[in-house]
């Protein structure tokens, strides 16, 4: 089965999937990991002004996708929140993290009003989620689907490599 960080690493390089599946390696925890944990999520919901109820680390899956969602609020009617610990320059490969999170929902418990991403205690991204992103979402995931079921490593952006959890382990990175 996908997992929503598995759509978020392959819009930051096909290769992690890869890795992860084909060869079996998992990126050790990173600080930004670790710091994530200590995000109160009662003040994003204040932050944020969500609608009641609010729920926490909902686990979902559908359709070979799985992931936890890290708030969603309201009922038949939905907001789905991501929070991340830290503001990032490049942030654009978490925006399909929440757009994964958003499908989940969709198909699962009903409609999703607005996707938002919160980094650093701002409110960074918000989606209304369409159609158009959740068949993009389930093209991704057959996608992924493919590459790990492919003993042949995909094509990678070696200018990402220098900033990559997994460019010790990569077969092509230029840090190998």
């Amino acid at each position: 089965m996908v997992t929503v960080s598995d759509v978020k690493q392959y819009h930051f390089c096909k290769a992690i999937p890869w890795i992860n599946y084909v060869l079996g390696y998992r990126e050790p925890l990173t600080f930004s990991m670790e710091e994530g944990k200590k995000v109160s999520y009662e003040e994003v919901v204040k932050l944020l002004n969500l609608t009641l109820p609010v729920k926490y680390d909902v686990c979902l899956s559908y359709n070979g996708l799985s992931g936890c969602v890290d708030i969603l609020a309201g009922d038949k009617r939905y907001t789905v929140v991501e929070v991340k610990a830290f503001k990032r320059g490049n942030f654009s490969h978490f925006r399909y993290q929440l757009l994964a999170y958003a499908y989940l929902v969709r198909k699962r418990l009903g409609i999703v009003e607005k996707a938002i991403l919160v980094m650093d205690g701002k409110k960074v991204l918000d989606i209304e989620p369409t159609e158009e992103h959740y068949r993009y979402i389930e093209n991704i995931v057959k996608k992924i689907e493919e590459i790990v079921n492919n003993e042949r490593l995909p094509a990678v952006n070696v200018e990402k490599c220098g900033f990559c959890q997994y460019r010790r382990v990569c077969p092509v990175s230029a840090w190998s």
